[in-house]
């Protein structure tokens, strides 16, 4: 952890460790592999158990890397033929990869809604989608916010940020769940 974060925040200084460790030039993998420049994109990350330093690395920067769990839209998104948010093509190049039917129909939304391509809620009707109306009443999303955690906290089926936040406690700092709590399913989907 502490290599990557100095390679992102201080680069001169990484070079020069590993210069003093390779001894003259790096090896030709690190040229064909990465590199030594900081992360331009940014890395995947992936923990059953989210610890400090999988934190520190998500707010240094390093962990930003959006991962799909279906290996043709991943690919679509590590070609850049899909950028990290949805724009006006992103529906045309999902129809033109085969991922989606060019006439929209339940499955479609409910698989774009998955991946977060789409708001949770959205809707199909007469062959138009309907966006759930955003509500700014904080509080009561908070409150829904809330609820939603401890129910799927309490469920051996719930979200992965949630299972985090309740199993997290015995393992990691208190940053770290202040961290883990202040998580919007936005973040947890990313």
């Amino acid at each position: 952890m502490h290599a990557l974060l100095l390679r992102q925040r201080d680069n001169a200084t990484y070079r020069d460790m590993l210069g003093a460790l390779w001894r003259g030039a790096p090896p030709p993998v690190v040229a064909t592999h990465g590199g030594l420049a900081p992360f331009q994109r940014g890395l995947y990350g992936a923990s059953e158990m989210v610890m400090d330093g999988f934190m520190a690395l998500r707010q240094a920067g390093v962990l930003v890397r959006r991962v799909f769990d279906d290996l043709a839209l991943q690919t679509l998104l590590n070609t850049g033929v899909l950028r990290e948010t949805t724009d006006a093509d992103t529906l045309d190049h999902l129809i033109e990869a085969g991922l989606l039917p060019t006439a929209l129909d339940r499955p479609a939304v409910d698989w774009l809604m998955r991946f977060g391509l789409l708001p949770d809620g959205t809707t199909l009707a007469d062959g138009h989608l309907r966006l759930p109306e955003r509500r700014s009443d904080r509080r009561r999303v908070a409150r829904a916010q809330r609820a939603r955690r401890r129910s799927r906290c309490a469920s051996p089926g719930g979200a992965c940020a949630a299972a985090a936040i309740c199993t997290a406690r015995l393992l990691g700092s208190r940053a770290l769940y202040d961290w883990l709590g202040a998580l919007s399913a936005g973040t947890t989907r990313a």
